[in-house]
């Protein structure tokens, strides 16, 4: 290539259609006599009453395209395309306010969606790159948003071919499985994208934990504490906010993931994920794995705090001899149950003797 030449790409035709020279035309005059900026070019794309071809594959490649592979693309486009995040995404409003306007326009988001897939097809494996963590967190956001709205064939491409679990390069303040755990609790995706997700999830976590995984191919670090947090995050939702199975099925895999002596979820968040729970069994098995491994341990044990900590504990006092359990475990679940109850007494005891005594004192000297 001789020096000084821009190299170029042909002209990417996600819809399969010949370019139609006038309205190339017309992209031109846009950009040149607009000056849009990115946002201009969403609202192009998203607005119903464009119908050209041309304009509207010009517009998805380009709103897709990574900011360092714009200047490749065979036609114009706005100067502050090398400036954003593509689609201007990130976890609050933005994401929020594209897939509310993908609801209204479904054929945008397949725009959107084969745009993606063509950059990623691009970009390759590149992608995992450190030095493309953000481009790879950008991706991955975008297919999330676009995976409500896009037809089945298009959805199991963007998910089984450019979706990763996994993320190779977190930001500060998030874990490899940050993004694992958006997309489980994300109900608005189809249910067979977010079980696959939590199934690999929960599979990699068990492995982790029980050191069964290949020294010289390990997992990322922190599956199943991340497993964990999901189980709490979703503990402390209320009930319509939650999907009841996944946050069920996520409760067995921990306990499938742990020996008899350890725990997994937080003294003071046990009442609340413990009422979550829609299998009475399985309650019950978590609540005396907590109740029984979190005595005697001065910074982890679980002591009755409030009514909704009392109501729990009454509640495996009255279901201990619905449940098979052998002798030694009922006994020891029954005498554990008994001592939080009274423990508790005694303190609200002491509380209202010391009240009952402050209220005597300050009427004694205001008399």
């Amino acid at each position: 290539m001789q020096e000084g030449v821009k190299q170029t790409i042909e002209e990417p035709r996600l819809l399969g259609l010949e370019v139609v020279p006038k309205d190339a035309a017309l992209w031109d005059e846009f950009i040149d006599d607009m000056q849009p900026s990115h946002d201009d070019m969403l609202q192009l794309l998203l607005d119903p009453r464009v119908k050209k071809e041309t304009i509207l594959q010009r517009a998805a490649v380009a709103l897709t395209a990574p900011c360092d592979r714009e200047s490749i693309l065979p036609y114009k486009v706005p100067d502050d395309l090398g400036e954003r995040k593509l689609l201007n995404l990130d976890e609050g409003e933005g994401a929020q306010s594209l897939r509310q306007s993908l609801r209204l326009a479904p054929d945008r988001a397949d725009l959107l969606a084969r745009g993606v897939i063509f950059w990623r097809n691009q970009l390759g494996s590149g992608i995992h790159e450190e030095s493309n963590s953000e481009l790879f967190d950008n991706y991955q956001r975008i297919i999330l948003e676009l995976l409500p709205h896009v037809d089945e064939h298009t959805a199991d491409e963007l998910f089984f071919d450019h979706l990763t679990l996994v993320t190779p390069h977190p930001r500060p303040g998030r874990g490899h499985y940050s993004f694992a755990r958006d997309f489980v609790q994300d109900t608005a995706i189809p249910t067979k994208y977010r079980v696959k997700v939590f199934d690999d999830w929960a599979a990699i976590a068990r492995e982790e934990k029980l050191g069964r995984f290949d020294p010289q191919d390990p997992p990322a670090p922190g599956a199943f504490k991340e497993l964990c947090q999901l189980a709490e995050e979703w503990g402390s939702l209320d009930q319509h906010q939650i999907d009841r199975e996944l946050f069920v099925q996520t409760i067995i895999a921990l306990e499938n993931s742990v020996s008899a002596d350890e725990t997994y979820i937080r003294p003071g968040r046990l009442s609340r994920i413990s009422e979550q729970i829609s299998i009475a069994g399985l309650r019950l098995q978590v609540l005396q794995r907590h109740l029984r491994n979190n005595e005697g341990l001065s910074d982890n044990t679980f002591i009755i705090n409030d009514e909704n900590d009392l109501l729990i504990v009454g509640w495996v006092a009255a279901n201990i001899d619905k449940h098979p359990l052998d002798e030694p475990e009922r006994k020891q679940l029954s005498d554990r149950v008994e001592k939080l109850v009274d423990e508790y007494k005694a303190r609200k005891a002491m509380e209202q003797h010391w009240a009952d005594k402050e209220a005597d004192i300050y009427d004694r000297l205001r008399s």
